[in-house]
């Protein structure tokens, strides 16, 4: 039935895991196009255009949909990954802020945050998210869950605290990434 979405984004899915892109954008387009209230088709779309580096045109997909779905995370992320992919921290920083404000349990988007506020300059607002993401980890642990900062969030961590002169601090931090 051509005036079901579901089918164009199934199709989109396949297109995309046999590496078909162009043919999966245009189905996931199709599929927004007809029900424009599902985030998740657009999406989809720009998700596949960012892997293509076609940046432009995932920004320009996402940008008049941002009014309609201010509080979706995963819009500012991929807004953010653009902006990072496009050599603009500050900018990705901005949209990462944003993100991590409505969904401030996803992890990948404090990690993010992190890379790109240290590219930015911004080292103690840097440190400031790297210790936040410890102590996310260490809340996650007492509750039994498992959430470990990674290496590169504690190393952003450590070179931020060296960036800022605080040279012993940085030691530690480096020494607890090595164990």
């Amino acid at each position: 039935d051509p005036a079901l979405a579901e089918p164009y984004y199934y199709r989109g899915i396949v297109h995309q895991r046999w590496s078909q892109n162009d043919k999966a954008i245009a189905d996931y387009l199709k599929a927004s196009e007809i029900d424009t209230e599902r985030i998740s088709y657009v999406l989809a779309a720009a998700e596949v255009m960012i892997a293509e580096r076609q940046l432009d045109d995932a920004r320009m997909l996402l940008l008049p949909k941002l009014a309609y779905f201010e509080h979706n995370a995963a819009m500012h992320e991929l807004l953010g990954d653009i902006a990072a992919l496009s050599g603009d921290p500050v900018a990705a920083a901005a949209s990462y802020e944003r993100a991590t404000v409505i969904d401030p349990e996803a992890p990948l988007i404090g990690e993010k945050l992190v890379a790109v506020l240290f590219d930015s300059g911004e080292y103690q607002k840097c440190l400031d998210t790297a210790r936040r993401q410890r102590e996310r980890a260490a809340a996650a642990q007492a509750t039994g869950k498992r959430f470990i900062p990674s290496r590169e969030t504690m190393r952003h961590e450590g070179r931020s605290l060296n960036m800022l002169g605080r040279i012993t601090e940085a030691r530690i931090v480096f020494s607890d990434t090595v164990r």
